[in-house]
């Protein structure tokens, strides 16, 4: 298993989001896809932080967001599938479970489920902070 999953961001109308995003593979508790958004939620925990600020009973999480796009300049572009097997929290999966013994592993997202199958692209890149009761 690698240490870091990859993200990179492809976004032509904002090149200063382009680029690599990488995410600590041990602090991952969850992913998810939102079909209808495009949004993937990548759900994790840093270590040492959570006892430090949350209130007892709680954890301090990190949520990192990023929209899934059939477009490479930010644009409007949301995917479309028809069954699980492209599901970009299941490429996050992949991702953790590669590359034994490495640095990082990238999440490779491949093409949507559309009559004319599109390639797919990360448009953007945020981390929120929630606490997780």
């Amino acid at each position: 298993m690698a240490r870091y999953i990859s993200i990179n961001v492809t976004n032509s109308a904002a090149p200063l989001l382009d680029g690599e995003q990488l995410i600590n593979v041990d602090q991952i508790e969850a992913a998810s896809y939102v079909a209808a958004t495009g949004v993937l939620s990548i759900f994790y925990v840093p270590t040492g932080v959570d006892s430090l600020v949350a209130p007892p009973g709680t954890i301090l999480g990190r949520v990192a967001t990023s929209t899934v796009t059939t477009t490479t300049n930010g644009g409007a572009g949301v995917p479309t599938f028809t069954t699980s097997q492209g599901d970009p929290s299941k490429a996050v999966y992949r991702a953790m479970t590669a590359n034994p013994g490495g640095v990082k592993a990238s999440v490779n997202l491949g093409r949507d489920q559309a009559a004319t199958a599109l390639p797919l692209y990360f448009s953007n890149f945020n981390i929120t902070s929630n606490i997780i009761a």
